[in-house]
């Protein structure tokens, strides 16, 4: 009897290990999905609505994106807090270099830089939804067969 629940729990810490490293990736997309959506939505307050730099700022931090960046008020230094986020190191660096220089150019720049991160988040975001697809299933499965190798070496 102590055997089968110590197989039990074997299967079941393996299979979760697999189900965390999935949901890691699935994670990394919805973020990175967020973060595409929110490029967007500068891109159009600069273009559309015309907004100045304080607006955008106070626009977004009223949206939903909030998830993943919180903005300060003034946009000077180190003005927003990237959340513990699974977003790669590359867009992360680009992302705090933006809003760095977020209002120091004109609107054509701003918009054009905009422009420039949107197109850098979309290929990100492609591959890793490609990663995702390719390994999630994976990772799910290497976790209940693992635990259930390891199950069946040690009875």
């Amino acid at each position: 009897m102590l055997k089968l629940t110590g197989c039990i729990l074997l299967i079941s810490a393996c299979s979760g290990a697999g189900f965390s490293a999935a949901n890691r990736l699935l994670k990394r997309t919805g973020e990175l999905d967020i973060l595409l959506n929110l490029l967007q939505q500068i891109g159009i307050y600069l273009t559309s609505d015309f907004l100045s730099t304080d607006e955008i700022i106070a626009r977004l931090d009223r949206e939903k994106f909030g998830t993943i960046i919180n903005f300060s008020k003034n946009m000077t230094d180190e003005s927003f807090v990237l959340k513990d986020s699974n977003i790669p190191d590359n867009i992360k660096n680009k992302l705090t270099e933006y809003f760095r220089e977020f209002g120091s150019t004109d609107l054509k720049g701003q918009s054009a830089k905009t422009d420039l991160l949107i197109c850098e988040v979309r290929e990100v975001l492609e591959q890793e939804k490609e990663r995702c697809s390719r390994h999630c299933k994976l990772y799910r499965a290497l976790g209940v067969l693992s635990g259930a190798f390891l199950a069946v070496m040690l009875i």
